[in-house]
């Protein structure tokens, strides 16, 4: 097994290369690797039944392979076996990285780790906080030990757009926004805390009485929550790219 290694020269890093995925065209551009410990989604896309699971980078083999630790799922060495197609998904910066590659092999000397084929195209979405998806689907708001549904109508990883009960609070209160988006065709929970910037009626709501329209700040996310979310924004992106075709 060779050495995971964060380090490499520059003539390494313009091996790997990235399509950016854009509304107008897809272009390459130079591409850094993953921090060492980041959380990817995995995804087994031609299983008959929903595989996912969130793995770390353990490291690289500069070229060769990408270096995982396993899921933590028990079943996992079931479904990742040598040659199994494996969808990933990550995020770095301010994009969403997604590419399609293959397990090579698992080791479990001197622990267990799995090498998947090295990367050297991915596909990248950006998810610039100041960038707004427009969306459509249910949460939940909790505030204290009141719980109320609402309608996401649109979402970044910063924040999002919600109407609900013009009862949920006002400008500067904190709440906690629980989501379930789509993402790889199974819904995904993840509560985030959020504070009501703006608070607005709206008379197109009529048929919900008594209803707002609410901007949230999100509070900084953890790790996963961000994956969760910036994967959604990513499938939406790719959607709305594919409509627009």
């Amino acid at each position: 097994m060779e050495h995971a290694s964060q380090s490499h020269d520059s003539s390494s890093q313009s091996a790997m290369t990235a399509k950016s995925s854009s509304s107008q065209s897809a272009v390459k551009t130079k591409f850094s690797p993953l921090e060492i410990g980041t959380t990817l989604q995995l995804e087994a896309p031609h299983h008959t039944e929903e595989h996912r699971f969130y793995v770390r980078i353990l490291g690289w083999a500069w070229g060769k392979s990408l270096i995982i630790a396993p899921p933590e799922e028990r079943n996992w060495a079931i479904l990742l076996k040598a040659d199994t197609e494996v969808k990933i998904r990550g995020f770095t910066g301010d994009s969403v990285i997604a590419f399609i590659t293959h397990v090579l092999c698992v080791h479990s000397v001197p622990y267990d780790h799995i090498h998947l084929a090295f990367p050297h195209e991915v596909e990248v979405a950006s998810v610039r906080t100041a960038v707004r998806t427009q969306v459509e689907f249910e949460g939940e708001v909790t505030a204290g030990d009141k719980a109320t549904l609402v309608k996401v109508v649109d979402l970044s990883v910063a924040g999002a757009r919600i109407t609900g009960s013009s009862d949920l609070g006002d400008i500067g209160d904190d709440l906690i926004l629980n989501l379930a988006p789509e993402v790889g065709g199974e819904k995904r929970k993840v509560s985030v805390s959020a504070t009501i910037r703006n608070k607005r009626s709206d008379d197109k709501l009529d048929a919900i009485p008594d209803s707002s329209y609410y901007g949230l700040q999100f509070q900084p996310l953890e790790k996963e929550q961000l994956l969760v979310v910036s994967s959604f924004l990513y499938e939406q992106l790719a959607r709305n790219k594919i409509n627009h075709t």
